[in-house]
């Protein structure tokens, strides 16, 4: 189900920062992301993938066309002016949008800068509202490794409780186990 996004969100409580739907274009700028933050970013599967520009490139395009038709709801954390190609500093993310069901799948991240300083918090609570107004999305569950005490904490902050549900997952050559969060909205 093909959907229109607002192309900007204001994150409430922090006036220089805000959301943005990613670009084609954006490509180059997500690899120097990857390559400046891939320690930071193990837990992030799709990093693996973006090994190369090209590949960077492929991810975007990818994510682009997931937004577009309405599979995925995703902005790139950015700072100062609002503009289409702000620089990526984090990003949020819902998927596997289930509006039948009023329910989604949700992640997050931020480069190693960012964090801290509860940025990641307040641009996940943002994208839980729109995900609201847009799909009446009413339950919303997390995927954390284990062993991931930044997403945890910020789940924790935002109301989400652990499940009974785990799994192993093995990303990059490394085995995490994976908790399963879930919060009624």
């Amino acid at each position: 189900m093909p959907v229109s996004y607002k192309q900007f969100l204001e994150i409430p409580n922090f006036p220089d920062d805000y959301l943005r739907l990613p670009r084609f274009y954006d490509g180059p700028q997500m690899y120097d992301v990857v390559q400046a933050n891939r320690e930071h970013l193990r837990y992030q599967w799709w990093t693996t993938q973006v090994q190369t520009r090209p590949d960077a490139h492929q991810h975007v395009t990818n994510t682009v066309d997931n937004n577009d038709a309405g599979d995925r709801m995703q902005y790139y954390l950015s700072a100062g002016v609002p503009v289409p190609n702000g620089p990526i500093r984090g990003s949020v993310t819902a998927y596997e949008i289930e509006p039948e069901l009023r329910h989604a799948k949700v992640g997050w991240w931020v480069v190693k800068d960012a964090q801290g300083r509860g940025l990641a918090t307040a641009a996940t609570r943002r994208l839980l509202t729109e995900l609201q107004e847009v799909y009446g999305t009413e339950s919303v569950e997390a995927h954390i490794a284990d062993d991931n005490a930044a997403s945890r904490r910020l789940a924790q902050r935002i109301g989400f409780e652990p499940t009974e549900n785990s799994y192993e997952v093995l990303v990059g050559g490394h085995l995490y186990l994976m908790d399963r969060w879930s919060m009624q909205l």
